[in-house]
């Protein structure tokens, strides 16, 4: 493992230690509302053919059943990357060590090149491709990848993954077949649209999904809030308005 790469493993390492001297920057903390997945799974089937534009998605639980399902850590560490990060497949596959930052209130990010197009992007592609930060605070996962980086010795360019998509929308197609009543053909890019979902459902701003995701146009994100015209009155729920 070389000095550069020691560093910036050292930084990584960081993100998991405590912050001292910042709690002037830290934000008020409100509880979550209680989600009814059991009702929002129920009622998907409703929303999907009122909508034909909005895509097919799975909600946390399911999503959560799938990636503990994985057998085999690496192939699980990137689903679980998919689902957290609503990073594309090929986004996911181009991640290096040298792609996690360490940023303001030492919050660590992945930095993500905006992968779109088909077929193997050339350097001069990527070198035009937009970037996004996304931020992990899960501190499971920072330590996953730490350990993966690790125990594989990947140096600061080498891709944490090295296998391709088509491996892993089978390993996750078969996943889902072993599963009692699968509700649709799921492959990586549902855990993107899942993602989406998880966040719209939990009251994030349209604007920060849309930047999330690296969408160019708002009305692309805009999509996902239909979700919340077959049911969002738990959005109501515990709103005085006497």
């Amino acid at each position: 493992m070389n000095d550069h790469f020691s560093d910036d493993f050292s930084m990584l390492a960081l993100a998991s230690k405590p912050i001292h001297g910042d709690s002037n920057l830290s934000l008020p903390s409100e509880p979550r509302r209680e989600i009814p997945w059991r009702d929002l799974i129920y009622q998907r089937g409703i929303a999907l053919s009122h909508f034909e534009d909005l895509p097919k998605y799975l909600l946390k639980p399911e999503v959560k059943a799938i990636i503990n399902a994985e057998t085999d850590p690496t192939y699980r560490l990137a689903l679980e990357i998919l689902w957290k990060t609503g990073a594309r497949i090929s986004e996911v596959l181009a991640i290096t060590p040298h792609s996690f930052e360490i940023l303001a209130r030492k919050v660590l990010h992945l930095k993500l090149k905006t992968l779109k197009s088909r077929g193997r992007p050339t350097k001069q592609t990527k070198a035009r491709v937009p970037s996004r930060l996304v931020p992990i605070l899960d501190e499971g996962l920072k330590q996953r990848i730490r350990d993966h980086i690790k125990i594989y010795g990947i140096k600061l360019h080498e891709r944490l993954f090295k296998f391709g998509r088509h491996v892993l929308n089978k390993r996750l197609k078969k996943i889902v077949n072993n599963m009692e009543n699968p509700f649709c053909n799921v492959s990586c890019h549902t855990l993107r649209h899942s993602f989406a979902i998880h966040l719209v459902l939990h009251t994030v701003p349209l604007k920060y999904i849309s930047q999330i995701l690296g969408h160019k146009n708002l009305k692309t994100t805009d999509i996902y809030t239909q979700v919340l015209t077959v049911d969002g009155s738990f959005f109501l729920e515990g709103i005085d308005f006497d």
